[in-house]
């Protein structure tokens, strides 16, 4: 995959300060680039976004980039970061209150992710953008996606043991065709933004799809 090549050679050889290394201001400062730079990127794509955009939106002086981010690429990362941690823990709150069933296991994970792809989508579209052309964006992708299907596989293997699917269901393939089904259905229903979407009938739906094709029975407790 080709590596991005729009970083001038002045920028890329500057070194941007390790959150250690700032005080309090330093660190405002950062989380205020961070917010412009998401808004930036959700308004403009990846690719046609600039550096001065992100400065001028956060009300900064084009040096103080660079202070904090070596390139558009490193502060894209750092807002992934930031919304992988909301949706991280919007999915445990979720699962946490969900019925404790395996259905409602998987209901309560399919809203999370469904919840999350709307309240993100626009910054998920710069991110698959930018992994086109960038490797550690792509990596990034690429692992958040190994993780899902891994969980998802060990889930399958827990229910299979137990009886409450098919037998003959193998949970590494299962896993990752459920996964690119609710990723791939995700992007189709949010192209038009959230607003055309009626969440609770994704989510139902969603999740008949996945249950019924795993054949799992809808109230079998989760354990």
């Amino acid at each position: 995959m080709p590596r991005d090549t729009s970083i001038h050679a002045s920028a890329a050889a500057r070194t941007a300060k390790s959150l250690d290394e700032l005080s309090e201001k330093g660190i405002r400062t950062r989380a205020r680039l961070i917010v412009a730079a998401r808004v930036v990127f959700e308004r403009d794509g990846f690719l046609s976004s600039r550096i001065s955009d992100i400065v001028k939106e956060a009300g900064a002086a084009y040096g103080t980039f660079y202070t904090y981010f070596p390139s558009k690429e490193a502060a894209l990362l750092a807002v992934i970061e930031e919304q992988q941690r909301s949706v991280e823990e919007a999915a445990r709150v979720a699962l946490e209150a969900a019925p404790r069933t395996a259905r409602g296991a998987v209901e309560a994970s399919n809203r999370a992710y469904l919840e999350g792809y709307a309240r993100h989508f626009r910054l998920m579209e710069s991110w698959v953008e930018a992994a086109a052309v960038h490797q550690e964006l792509d990596d990034l992708l690429e692992g958040l996606i190994e993780f899902n299907v891994e969980r998802t596989e060990r889930f399958l293997r827990t229910l299979l043991d137990r009886g409450e699917i098919f037998a003959d269901i193998d949970p590494s393939y299962a896993a990752q065709a459920l996964n690119a089904m609710i990723m791939q259905y995700s992007i189709r229903v949010f192209r038009h933004g959230p607003d055309a979407v009626d969440l609770d009938t994704a989510t139902r739906t969603v999740t008949d799809i996945w249950c019924r094709g795993i054949g799992l029975v809808s109230e079998a407790p989760r354990g």
